[in-house]
């Protein structure tokens, strides 16, 4: 019954084409979201840096 794969890809790209400045753009993927959960998940993707 279809759904999504989890095997699918991710297209990848050099980074200066992800906006016209030219900066970076970083993906977040954040699961269970409550009060809190986007800015502790974007706190987890600084800290991987």
């Amino acid at each position: 019954m279809g759904g999504r794969g989890s095997r699918s890809q991710v297209p990848r790209h050099p980074p200066e084409q992800d906006r016209e400045g030219g900066g970076a753009v970083h993906d977040l993927i954040v699961i269970g979201a409550g009060p809190g959960g986007y800015e502790a998940a974007a706190h987890a993707g600084e800290l991987g840096k």
